[in-house]
């Protein structure tokens, strides 16, 4: 498809309210924006959305659906910060709880400093 810049944005924005998640791991190092589903095409038409926007992202393929009777999920996740503020502050996420999770991530990221670094090499 030939995408917009804007219609990238307003894709990304409804694929993350309905089928996205936002949060961090248990090891609460890992935030992201993960969005799955069991259809290739909806999948291909995000993976552009992301290049267009220039998001970096991962592919994972489940193996193995969690039942039987379930289709294979495919999972596009969307990690550091630069990704996250960039959809922050860009795509027009409109789920309320998605955004103010959203925002915690971004704020829960400590800025490394030039006198952080010096205190490495001490």
């Amino acid at each position: 498809m030939n995408w917009t810049h804007d219609w990238a944005l307003a894709y990304l924005a409804a694929m993350i309210d309905g089928e996205g998640w936002v949060g961090e791991y248990k090891n609460r190092f890992n935030r992201a924006i993960r969005i799955a589903n069991t259809e290739e095409k909806i999948i291909t038409a995000n993976i552009e959305c992301l290049e267009l926007l220039g998001i970096t992202y991962s592919i994972t393929r489940d193996n193995k659906p969690q039942k039987p009777h379930w289709a294979k999920r495919i999972s596009i996740e969307i990690t550091r910060l630069v990704n996250l503020k960039y959809i922050l502050e860009h795509v027009p996420i409109q789920s309320t709880r998605k955004r103010e999770r959203l925002e915690r991530l971004v704020a829960s990221y400590r800025i490394v400093t030039p006198v952080d670094i010096e205190l490495l090499h001490e």
